[in-house]
């Protein structure tokens, strides 16, 4: 098992990697909307969206991997009432690609945050330098 880090996404906030690979497969943990400064940011759950997605790449990236990659994605949100912003954010994250997905309403999430991903994606071959 490998473990993932950037310092270009979000940094764990507990006990927890932000990703680890196994036999080509990378396990993501929950990605809140938290900078790579580790900062909540501000201004509803699209703009925590806009954030999950960039930290998805960056670790996706750091993993050998991409959005391409993606098989199972799960979003966690506290207003499904912004669900339908967020979900066209999500469709032009990932483009053509469709992978299995759940959405799951939650009554609260760490940090006051509106929204939380997880997320399993095949994983290129690891490079040993």
């Amino acid at each position: 098992m490998d473990v993932i880090y950037t310092d270009k996404a979000c940094p764990p906030k507990g006990h927890y990697h932000q990703a680890v690979r196994h036999n080509g497969i990378l396990y993501l943990s929950g990605i809140l909307g938290i900078t790579p400064a580790g900062d909540p940011v501000s201004g509803g759950m699209a703009a925590e969206a806009k954030q999950i997605f960039e930290n998805l790449n960056e670790i996706l990236k750091a993993g050998s991997s991409g959005i391409d990659m993606l098989l199972r994605v799960t979003i966690y949100v506290h207003d499904m009432a912004s669900w339908g912003e967020v979900n066209k954010m999500y469709a032009a994250t990932l483009g053509e690609h469709k992978c299995a997905r759940s959405i799951v309403p939650v009554n609260q999430l760490p940090f006051g945050l509106n929204m939380e991903l997880e997320a399993t994606a095949v994983c290129g071959a690891v490079e040993r330098g």
